[in-house]
């Protein structure tokens, strides 16, 4: 509240009331750095997923609670380093999460990391073609069963066999 000052001449007391507004809280902070500080933990926790020396469970599943963003962050460096090599293989091929880390923290997504993986189908790499392909020899995903059916037209020999055994698992399903 203000007093005016001086008062009129003549007049009683003279006061003008000001209503204030109250003060806005303060803003919160800027989505963008809040965007900032996640990706910059969703790195961290990449980068301990994808260290030699042991697989990080805990990180896995940390990436895993962030959900998509952390999923779009993975999938940038699809398929990862790699502990297997997949010409070297002469009988079957180990499980997914057994060919790197990057590739087995996908796994604990489940089928939630289906539709970032899906595109990787009609990459120009071949390496992120072939793993793209077995990923989902883990993972049914019935959206991902167009980009298969054209790998079993691909220009890798061992891309299009492991298409065609891929696909196979998902007789079950109606999409088939």
């Amino acid at each position: 509240r203000r007093i005016s000052e001086p008062p009129p001449p003549g007049a009683g007391v003279y006061m003008e009331v000001h209503r204030r507004t109250p003060s806005p809280a303060p803003p919160p902070p800027a989505a963008g750095s809040v965007r900032v500080e996640m990706r910059e933990e969703i790195e961290h926790l990449i980068g301990r997923v994808l260290a030699r020396g042991g697989f990080d469970e805990g990180a896995a599943r940390l990436l895993a609670e962030m959900g998509d963003d952390a999923l779009a962050e993975m999938v940038k460096r699809f398929p990862g380093p790699l502990d297997c090599d997949r010409y070297q293989e002469s009988s079957r091929l180990k499980c997914v999460g057994q060919h790197g880390p990057l590739l087995r923290a996908l796994l604990v997504f489940g089928a939630r990391a289906a539709p970032y993986v899906a595109p990787l189908l009609d990459s120009f790499d071949s390496e992120v073609r072939f793993y793209a392909t077995f990923f989902f020899s883990e993972v049914l995903a019935p959206d991902a069963l167009p980009g298969l059916v054209k790998r079993l037209f691909d220009g890798d020999r061992q891309i299009r066999v492991l298409a065609l055994d891929v696909i196979r698992g998902f007789e079950s399903l109606p999409e088939y």
